[in-house]
């Protein structure tokens, strides 16, 4: 099987904008993986391979340009309380509307924007709330490093998504716990941001005063600058909010725990 899937944000980013991995091989290669094993995790709810291929296809052409996106070619997935237009918000729940969202939810199309490769639906537990339910339309997400483990709540496929390698970023929320909670169980980065930084137009609420949408990687110190600067309100100055207050690993901590800073000029 492909090496493909096991590249880091950072390399994968890197790797695309220079022309040494093209977005349709990458594309192809983390669909062929989820084929093979998401039977047995169960972690995705909705493959758009065809809507991924042509994105792919779309950024091969536009490689040449000089200001890249900084996610260019970059695949992720979101956890199934945010909309994508075209898509059916299930919420993993029977009880949801069965009609597609005609709008997508601003932090995906804020990726999208950036380069992104939209990929799928990770699975979560009914209305972000509650535990795993084996009566759901859908098998409750496994943990990739042991199927008789549970992966965590309620961001559960998006946490054992990017532990099977199935992208190398996934969207999820946290209301109490709901982006760590996973992280931790899958062994990967769980990021919560301060309440009100990043935008939940778009996404189910579970407790309008405590959501958080986020994101789900399999690194620390790579990449995740350009996630913070894709994803945070457009009244937030983020050179001003990741003032340095420690230095490790040439990455700056931001004041109110958003994400982290890379110090290198790569995006």
């Amino acid at each position: 099987m492909s090496a493909l899937p096991n590249l880091t944000l950072f390399d994968a980013r890197n790797a695309l904008a220079q022309g040494d991995l093209c977005p349709v091989e990458y594309v192809e290669a983390l669909l062929s993986r989820i084929d093979t094993y998401n039977g047995d995790f169960h972690a995705l709810l909705e493959v758009s391979a065809e809507k991924a291929l042509l994105t792919a296809k779309s950024l091969k052409k536009q490689r040449k340009l000089k200001n890249l996106p900084p996610l260019f070619g970059v695949p992720f997935l979101v956890k199934d309380i945010f909309d994508v237009e075209g898509s059916i918000t299930t919420c993993q729940s029977r009880a949801s509307p069965q009609h597609p969202a005609n709008k997508t939810a601003e932090c995906v199309q804020r990726l999208i924007d950036s380069g992104g490769i939209y990929l799928g639906k990770t699975a979560l537990f009914e209305y972000a709330l509650g535990g795993p339910d084996f009566d759901e339309p859908w098998p409750p997400a496994r943990n990739p490093w042991n199927p008789n483990f549970t992966p965590g709540s309620s961001s559960s496929g998006s946490g054992a998504a990017v532990a099977a390698k199935f992208a190398p970023l996934a969207l999820g929320t946290d209301t109490g716990g709901s982006i760590r909670g996973p992280a931790m169980m899958n062994g990967v980065v769980g990021l919560k941001p301060t309440f009100g930084r990043l935008s939940t137009k778009g996404i189910f609420p579970l407790a309008p005063s405590m959501d958080k949408p986020s994101e789900i990687s399999g690194c620390t110190f790579y990449g995740a600058v350009v996630v913070a600067r894709r994803l945070a309100l457009k009244s937030l100055d983020l050179d001003y909010a990741c003032t340095s207050i420690s230095q490790a690993h040439g990455a700056h901590w931001c004041c109110d725990s958003l994400f982290y800073r890379y110090n290198q000029e790569s995006f």
